[in-house]
């Protein structure tokens, strides 16, 4: 930690005592100093290539790989994923719940697996109950007990 003086202000350290101007200075000589060094590093690697060459050594060096493509994470858009045989977590829901009536969460995974729904995932009873409060087809009758909406069993 800086150290504070008579007047209570801390005392420039580190980067503080530098100009911005001095700053970018100092990255400009760095990355002159290492475009140098990677140019004379290239020129060797050249001549030694060449020189296995001529003794029927090993072919030139391949072009570098491809950075990997990184997987976007959109823009919040939900994806609708789905779980065993094609089916989207809350259709399997909506099934379960219109077969059997209201259900506690347990019951009702229990009948979605039944159904055949599968899931890999390790928290699926987090996302059953994450899916039945913030989707506005299921309501809650009871502490821990759910149902499909009165006006979505119309539609």
């Amino acid at each position: 930690m800086a150290k504070q003086s008579k007047r209570g202000r801390r005392s420039a350290t580190g980067l503080q005592k530098y100009t911005t101007a001095a700053l970018v200075a100092e990255r400009d000589r760095r990355r002159a100093a290492l475009e140098q060094q990677a140019q004379a590093t290239r020129k060797q690697l050249d001549e030694i290539e060449r020189a296995l060459a001529a003794l029927g050594g090993a072919p030139k060096r391949p072009a570098p790989a491809a950075p990997a493509a990184r997987r976007s994470r959109g823009t919040g858009a939900r994806r609708g994923g789905s779980g065993g045989k094609g089916v989207p977590l809350a259709q399997a829901v909506t099934d379960a719940l219109s077969k059997h009536g209201p259900m506690r969460v347990p019951d009702l995974i229990a009948a979605m697996r039944k159904a055949g729904y599968s899931s890999a995932s390790p928290n699926l009873r987090s996302m059953v109950s994450q899916r039945l409060t913030q989707d506005g087809r299921f309501e809650r009758v009871e502490r821990g007990v759910y149902a499909i909406k009165a006006t979505a069993k119309g539609e």
